[in-house]
């Protein structure tokens, strides 16, 4: 089986191009001009837009992992998610369905949900609230996808993506990389909400995908850890890591005074609200339990 991969050079494209050539022709396909990650059969463009149909000649499964995200908005990276997300991924979509690929895999995300969630959680039978630019991007892009699927013989598996940890993880699990290295002289405060967030391990979503790619349903998936760690027991353990770190546990009292405060308030929704992200599908839904979780991200900080 011919597999071509889009965003190879990313964390997961990378990580799925190194383990389905274990077993399957596959097309690694990058933005980036050399090929540092010594992925079988690399292929560099200048973007998704320099793709034409000969690109895709035999190729039977495409998976579309290439995406703009982890950036500030701005004007300009506005205008990439738009760009990138939505007219060159809709342009492949298509492209695919012209050179009579059989099946598409979308990378989407968790983000489609909205910014916060219950702590009882949403699963794929939830409403979708994409509520920013990022979210609202994927959210597009996979209702291209479906609409593709109805009108032309064409499969697809749309994966959404919690954030995920692990070995060169991009975003917020750098962000706590650097965390556990730091040594810190003052107090860093932590908000103890009970809140739960929903993480996944690289590992797990390569064998989920790795599994389905014969499958022959047409569906959308959360790919999550079974459980959920709240953001005070992770950076708690993150912090843990220099002896010297002198956590602040700041109570509900105190939490709720500081949420008056509108940038205190914009930061929380970000990193404290509740992210509660379930499978209705078991076998997709990996076992884990918070000790787990935090033994996995020992390894890889």
């Amino acid at each position: 089986m011919k597999i071509f991969i889009s965003g190879s050079g990313g964390f997961i494209g990378s990580n799925l191009s190194k383990k389905l050539s274990q077993n399957y022709e596959v097309i690694s396909c990058s933005t980036l001009k050399e090929n540092k990650l010594k992925l079988q059969n690399f292929k560099s463009i200048e973007n998704l837009n320099s793709l034409n149909i000969n690109d895709l000649e035999g190729v039977e499964v495409l998976i579309h992992a290439a995406a703009v995200a982890h950036k500030n908005l701005t004007q300009d990276t506005i205008k990439q998610i738009k760009e990138v997300n939505i007219t060159q991924t809709q342009r492949l979509f298509r492209l695919a369905v012209d050179a009579k690929v059989k099946k598409i895999i979308f990378l989407s995300s968790v983000a489609v949900y909205g910014n916060s969630t219950e702590v009882s959680g949403v699963n794929e039978s939830s409403e979708p609230k994409a509520n920013n630019y990022y979210a609202e991007s994927k959210k597009l892009s996979e209702d291209y996808l479906k609409t593709l699927a109805q009108e032309y013989p064409i499969k697809y598996s749309i994966f959404r993506l919690p954030m995920v940890y692990g070995a060169g993880a991009p975003g917020s699990f750098l962000m706590l990389k650097i965390l556990s290295r730091k040594r810190f002289f003052l107090p860093i405060p932590l908000l103890d909400n009970g809140n739960k967030r929903t993480l996944v391990n690289i590992d797990k979503v390569i064998e989920i995908i790795s599994r389905l790619i014969p499958s022959q349903d047409s569906e959308v998936v959360n790919i999550v850890n079974s459980d959920n760690v709240s953001t005070f027991d992770l950076l708690n353990f993150v912090l843990s890591k220099k002896n010297k770190v002198l956590r602040l546990r700041v109570g509900k009292h105190l939490n709720n005074f500081l949420l008056r405060f509108p940038f205190i308030n914009s930061w929380y929704v970000k990193y404290y609200s509740s992210f509660v992200v379930k499978s209705k599908y078991k076998y997709y839904q990996k076992v884990n339990n918070i000790d787990d979780t935090l033994s996995d991200l020992d390894e890889y900080l």
